[in-house]
């Protein structure tokens, strides 16, 4: 257990923000070009056992002078606010949280109905998912393709590899472990296997611990097979 004072202020970063395009710089035309075809955007690949595709934005054509400009874009959702912790229930709250995240992954290993029908328990209503944020029916939609993908799953949890740590000031719990992972698609021939690392944040609306951020790694990969 990590002590709450190395973690009152979380370092930058703490949660990985939703990838942003970069736009290059608008310059005023001296010249009336044809303006080029747009290129087909490439397919995306085929969602990992360990680690949920994340769509990429297409690119915005440059708005010309005389086209008018469009409202800005209401800002992107977050995540719903958790309430404080108590400074002297750090260590209750951190075993909570832990608890939490390894009863969610043990479900991650049980047949797909299963996983399924548990899963809304574990999450609040709005998710930080590898990055974006997402609303629980679209993240319970991308858990079912998931297991639809890979119907057989092992994800186990390293002896002593989980680590968690709890902010009273952000009401949040973070919890870090490393996963050895095997899922595979008799049906398909396919099979995905290897080491990853998985970070959750837990808050505690309502008093009851729920993640509100999710994302990992493939830190090694062994045996897959295509």
């Amino acid at each position: 257990m990590m002590s709450s004072a190395a973690f009152a202020q979380p370092a930058p970063g703490w949660v990985d923000p939703p990838a942003k395009s970069a736009r290059p710089d608008l310059k005023p035309e001296t010249k009336a070009a044809p303006e080029p075809a747009p290129q087909a955007a490439a397919p995306a690949p085929e969602e990992e056992a360990a680690e949920p595709q994340v769509r990429s934005r297409p690119t915005r054509r440059a708005r010309t002078a005389s086209r008018p400009s469009r409202p800005a874009p209401e800002a992107a959702a977050q995540p719903m606010a958790s309430t404080a912790l108590p400074e002297g229930r750090l260590a209750e709250s951190g075993a909570a949280a832990q608890a939490l995240v390894l009863d969610y992954l043990e479900s991650v290993s049980a047949p797909g109905a299963v996983m399924l029908g548990t899963a809304p328990r574990y999450y609040a209503p709005q998710v930080r998912f590898y990055g974006r944020v997402t609303g629980l029916p679209a993240l319970l939609a991308e858990k079912r393709r998931f297991v639809q993908r890979w119907p057989e799953r092992r994800y186990q949890p390293r002896p002593g590899a989980t680590r968690t740590a709890c902010s009273a000031a952000l009401g949040l719990c973070r919890v870090e472990t490393v996963i050895d992972y095997r899922a595979a698609n008799p049906g398909r021939g396919l099979v995905s296997q290897g080491v990853m690392t998985a970070v959750f944040e837990v808050g505690f609306p309502g008093g009851r611990p729920v993640i509100v951020s999710e994302t990992g790694r493939v830190v090694a990969r062994a045996g897959d097979v295509s």
